[in-house]
Parts: C-alpha cells; structure tokens; sequence
C-alpha cells in the first residue's frame, strides 16, 4: 500500500478572540480545529495505536508462519485461526482508543496500519506515516502553546495593540519554521 496521496497537513494556530493555542488538520478540503491540548492527546492515542499495531502484526505472522516474501507456502488454516484468535484476545484487552483512531494488521497487505477517522475521512496510514503525523501534531500542538502565550504576554505586560502582536507572532512563526527546516537539513 502506497499511503504517499494520504497526506494530512498540520498547522498551530491560535484563536483570534481568546487567544487560545489551537491546531488545524486538513486532508483534501477537510478541515478540522481541535485545541492544543486535543492535538497533544490524539499524537499520544496515535503512537500507541502504532505500538499496538506494529506488536499485532509481529504476533500474527509469527503465529500464523507468513512471511513477507513471496514465492512461501500458505500457513496452515490451524495456524492462521490461532493467531486470529490470540490477536482478538490481545485486542480485548487493551485500552479503547478514542474515536476516530484505530490499529489494525493488514492481512492482505500483510502490514501494520493505523486507522484515521473524522467527519467524513477515513485514512489507513502506514506506521512511517503514522509517526510523521503524531509528531506534526506535537510540534504544532507547542507551536501553538507558545504563540498563544506570545499573544498574551504582548497584550497584557507591553501593551500592544492586536496588529502589533500578528506581526511580532507572524515574524516568529518565520524564525521558528526556518530553525526547523535548516535543524532538518544539518541533521
């Protein structure tokens, strides 16, 4: 499965009334707001969605003989059922997830996937994936604890007028982004 077209864009924001951090996720012209805190909670249901996912898959082809190859013989329907059934029960207990996030092993792709649901999206990524949108959700979720400060500190301790702090925040979110990417590049 190719999960290259399931880009899924990742922006801090911050509220213009109250100031509050926010984060903005879109895929395809859907777009979603959830507060910081929200992004921050869902990142963290989205790597051990990918823990569960990734130790589910380990579990079953090991149980159930398969191989990634091909050109292998068929697991026996025996084997194949035992893990099943030793995948079910690992699923029974377990935490929920939250709504919207789910891990599943991809029989017919024979890969870990995690699940992506909200209004009318639905997204299986790959682990790799998976893990670039948590920490996209991270990274905005304290890009927009610190802008949502940065708003608050230049209104109440220097008052500045709202104009003033979009261009003082609007220059720092320049110098945080550029920071990131050259960070990217020297690494």
């Amino acid at each position: 499965m190719d999960d290259s077209d399931n880009t899924i864009l990742v922006e801090s924001s911050v509220s213009l009334g109250s100031h509050q951090p926010m984060v903005v996720q879109s895929y395809q012209g859907n777009t979603v707001t959830m507060s910081a805190e929200a992004a921050k909670q869902r990142a963290i249901a989205i790597l051990v969605a990918i823990a569960y996912a990734d130790t589910e898959a380990a579990i079953f082809t090991t149980m159930a003989g398969l191989s990634t190859g091909k050109g292998f013989k068929q697991p026996a329907q025996k084997d194949l059922r035992m893990a099943a059934q030793f995948v079910q029960i690992m699923r029974s207990s377990r935490s929920a997830f939250p709504p919207g996030i789910s891990a599943i092993f991809g029989y017919k792709a024979r890969k870990p996937l995690v699940i992506l649901e909200w209004d009318d999206v639905k997204i299986q990524l790959e682990l790799h994936t998976a893990l670039h949108h948590a920490n996209a959700l991270l990274q905005a979720s304290e890009a927009a604890q610190t802008d949502s400060f940065l708003y608050q500190f230049a209104s109440s301790q220097l008052g500045l007028e709202h104009e003033e702090i979009q261009v003082l925040v609007k220059e720092f979110m320049l110098h945080r982004e550029r920071t990131r990417v050259e960070a990217t590049f020297e690494s």
